[in-house]
């Protein structure tokens, strides 16, 4: 067998195991509902459920509008703004501005309130009604307990939105006059009842304001006798002057006693340091060095200085042993002690008159903060006293203020209540309710669209249901949803490639410009793109599922690698149902097996097919497919010798989830992909074989989705057949002339 000339691809940098190159980084594994696809798959379910509600809704209104017919009638009433208590009338519109919407809503829920409707159903006119008829038992007599509760259920009233109006509304079954004749019934009712209320509460109001004046002004009597007994004949500008010189006073007293209280602190100090040192013996030596600088001890040091230098004069003259010499230097120890005990003394004395001068100061210090404490009480007291008055003058005036205050709020109140009085009345009734000329309910349109509305809701929550309970990988986008997946291919299912090729396993020989062969194509590209990137060479295709049709793309991945010029070997490592050879038509031993176990020779294992640049080793013979081979030496120094002789190794191996051939495979190999069928593998067990084989020695690229249906998306039916065209146009060797203007870039 001759080995590959063709230079190898250059490594890339390496990827890490586990992250494929563009793979997407989702988090989770959420059912990516494509509403597209939905409208497309269940189109008829919701089509039939949008007739079904159209019917059920024309049902409904025929069948409530003989059995519980509903008429309703109305009456409006207008609300005006009043003048508010207490503001002057430039200030009216803003205030009623605000106070208008809560009298509206007070005034509503007035009309339905339960003290409206019990005069309303005592009413003679209202028991006349059939409504209220309605109500007698068989002797005749009127329960208006009954009848009151009924009312509550056909009345109600609103506020018109951003409008001073309202609406008092009535609905009940045949006649359909007997609503309006109810709801005129309650309105004059309310108005009645509203008159009577609104002049007696004003009229309330107004006694008790009048009230309210005449206690003010008898305050305000009261406030200025006060005050005029207060200043006693003095003006407010006495005692305001008194106030000013009392707090100057204090003022200028508190610095000095500050000052006072610091200088007898300190003198304080000094004389307890002194009384310290006297009784250990001490004595400072301020007072030494002062005693020292007297005129008593300088005259000494006079004296032992002239001393000194006659002693000097003798050792000169004499030496140290003369007799003169002796008697200078006794001398001069005798005035040296005399003027030790003339100091000692000194010091002693200086230092008792030094702490009696202190005692002395101290006391005069005493004594003249006791007079400025004195004054200092004296000035406070007076002030607190000027203090009281003053504020007790301010309270006085300030509750003048307010008391004149609320007598001016008072006169405007008592204005608008008596203009209340005279005035015409906020609530009145700008039309009457009107006998219908259609029914209130049912309602064709609305009961239409509710049931349409509630039916198609229920079919499309069950759709919804139904689509996000499904677990199987339907579409590429399934598997993209996966954390860390990438789709390397899409094949679709046999019958939906318009070439109609006969067998899968052969779509790429046998119809080049089939939709499958395109696929193939598309899938070999990225494939060998990524290979080339991390310099991989050996390839493990592996199914999820028995069925995934692992077996057939390798075929035809192969193929469609060989025709690019690559030397191509196909590996069986399927040992328990091998079908390679098959396919290639080739001999099923010596293989793979043989070569493992020994029985064989690389060269003698590898077989030529009717493809160029496309061989393969089978899978040898039964009795030497020895699965646990897998993980030996020799399945290594296998992989290593195609590695080397091959442009691109491809190896075909048992499905993930019967056995672990593939991750014994995968731990030789440089890359591995997964291949899924669309509609049989979940998305759990994808998911699950992804992290298997990412924990791999086999970078693992990605996921191959085989087996793609048009229901999956009606979008891949027409890419197929747009593809197929296009390619069979362009072999067909269309005239360009008879092309259209937009295809001519294709």
């Amino acid at each position: 067998m001759t080995t590959s000339t063709k230079t190898p691809p250059p490594p890339a940098r390496s990827v890490p195991r586990g992250a494929p190159s563009g793979a997407p980084a989702n988090l989770g594994m959420a059912n990516n509902l494509d509403p597209m696809r939905i409208l497309r798959v269940y189109w008829m379910w919701l089509a039939a459920a949008g007739i079904l509600g159209i019917l059920v809704g024309i049902g409904a209104y025929l069948a409530l509008s003989f059995t519980m017919p509903k008429f309703s009638a109305s009456a409006q009433f207008a609300a005006r703004s009043q003048m508010i208590d207490g503001l002057a009338p430039e200030e009216w519109s803003n205030a009623a501005t605000k106070e208008l919407p809560y009298f509206m809503e007070s005034q509503v829920y007035q009309m339905t309130s339960d003290l409206i409707l019990q005069k309303v159903v005592n009413e003679p006119n209202f028991r006349q009604t059939r409504f209220a008829r309605s109500f007698n038992d068989e002797a005749g007599l009127y329960n208006a307990v009954e009848a009151l509760k009924a009312l509550r259920e056909v009345v109600n009233s609103k506020v018109i939105e951003d409008t001073q109006y309202m609406t008092l509304k009535v609905t009940v079954g045949m006649p359909k006059d007997e609503c309006a004749n109810i709801c005129n019934i309650i309105a004059r009712v309310y108005l009645d009842h509203f008159e009577t209320t609104t002049q007696a509460d004003t009229r309330d109001k107004l006694r008790n304001a009048e009230n309210r004046m005449a206690v003010l002004r008898e305050d305000l009597d009261t406030i200025d006798r006060k005050t005029e007994s207060l200043l006693s004949g003095a003006g407010i500008t006495a005692f305001q002057q008194k106030d000013s010189l009392y707090q100057e006073e204090i003022r200028h007293l508190q610095p000095q006693i500050v000052v006072l209280r610091d200088e007898i602190a300190k003198a304080q100090e000094q004389l307890n340091l002194y009384e310290e040192m006297s009784k250990n013996s001490l004595v400072p030596e301020t007072i030494r060095g002062e005693v020292e600088r007297m005129a008593l001890i300088q005259q000494q040091d006079s004296s032992i200085v002239n001393e000194k230098a006659l002693l000097r004069a003798h050792q000169e003259k004499y030496g140290d042993n003369h007799r003169e010499v002796k008697r200078r230097k006794s001398i001069i120890r005798a005035l040296e002690q005399e003027r030790e005990a003339l100091i000692e003394l000194q010091t002693r004395e200086l230092f008792e008159s030094t702490k009696e001068s202190l005692r002395t100061t101290i006391s005069r210090y005493n004594a003249s903060l006791a007079e400025l404490m004195t004054r200092l009480t004296d000035a406070e007291s007076k002030l607190q006293a000027i203090t009281q008055a003053l504020n007790e003058h301010e309270n006085f005036e300030q509750d003048r203020a307010q008391k004149t205050e609320e007598i001016a709020t008072l006169t405007t109140k008592i204005d608008n209540l008596r203009s209340v009085i005279d005035g015409p009345l906020r609530m009145t009734q700008i039309s009457q309710a009107q006998t219908p000329d259609a029914k209130s309910f049912p309602r064709l349109v609305p009961l239409v669209a509710v049931s349409t509305f509630l039916i198609g809701g229920l079919v499309g929550g069950v759709i919804v249901l139904r689509e996000v309970q499904e677990q199987r990988i339907r579409t590429p986008q399934d598997v993209s949803a996966l954390p860390r997946t990438r789709v390397m291919g899409v094949v679709p299912e046999l019958d939906m490639d318009p070439a109609r090729p006969e067998s899968f396993e052969m779509a790429s020989r046998d119809c080049p410009q089939g939709v499958i062969a395109e696929s193939i194509r598309q899938m070999r590209t990225d494939i060998l793109r990524e290979c080339r990137k991390a310099g991989h060479k050996t390839l493990l295709l592996v199914g999820g599922m028995p069925g995934s049709g692992t077996t057939s793309l390798i075929t035809n991945l192969a193929m469609n690698s060989a025709a690019t010029d690559l030397k191509v070997l196909v590996v069986d490592a399927n040992f328990r149902r091998p079908a390679l050879h098959r396919m290639l038509g080739t001999a099923d031993a010596p293989g793979l097996g043989d070569l493992l176990a020994g029985a064989a020779e690389f060269d003698d294992a590898v077989q030529s097919t009717d493809t160029a640049n496309l061989d393969v080793i089978a899978a040898g013979d039964p009795q030497h497919r020895v699965f646990e081979r897998f993980t030996t030496l020799a399945m290594a120094e296998f992989v290593a010798k195609a590695r080397d002789r091959y442009d691109l190794v491809l190896f075909d191996s048992p499905p993930a989830v019967v056995s672990g051939d593939a991750l014994a495979v995968a731990a030789h190999t440089d890359a591995c992909v997964l291949v899924v069928r669309a509609y049989s593998e979940k998305r759990g067990l994808v998911n699950r074989l992804r992290n298997q084989f990412g924990d791999a020695r086999a970078q693992f690229l990605g996921v191959i989705v085989n087996g793609v249906r048009a229901s999956a998306g009606g979008y891949f039916k027409r890419n197929f057949k747009a593809a197929h065209e296009y390619q069979k146009a362009g072999g067909h060797g269309k005239p360009a002339g008879k092309r259209k203007k937009n295809e001519s870039g294709g």
